[in-house]
């Protein structure tokens, strides 16, 4: 995702959680470099306005470094589920191409 929204959001939710929620949980202080969903937003796929939701709600995202975003993807997948993720992340890019793109300047 790269919409004005969406990059607006992640400044503004990194600025305000600037330490990896999930590192302060074991008593670690990283600063995040990630802003992760919770709940993804391919689980919404074939709904472009619940996909719209999840993408920009703040209470679906987490502040992560690096490492614990990683592990986050790495725990959500499977590789039974290799054909629904690719077919959800198709889905999540014809969403974003469509609903969370900058329109073009206009001249």
């Amino acid at each position: 995702m790269n919409s004005r929204a969406w990059r607006r959001l992640r400044l503004t939710y990194l600025s305000q959680h600037p330490l990896c929620e999930d590192c302060l949980l074991v008593d670690r202080t990283t600063p995040a470099q990630e802003v992760h969903h919770i709940r993804p937003i391919e689980s919404a796929a074939g709904r472009p306005e619940e996909m719209k939701a999840l993408a920009l709600d703040p209470g679906n995202l987490r502040a992560l470094c690096t490492s614990c975003h990683q592990e986050a993807h790495r725990l959500l997948a499977s590789s039974s589920k290799a054909v629904a993720r690719e077919r959800a992340k198709e889905a999540l890019d014809s969403f974003v191409s469509h609903y969370l793109t900058d329109p073009p300047p206009i001249k």
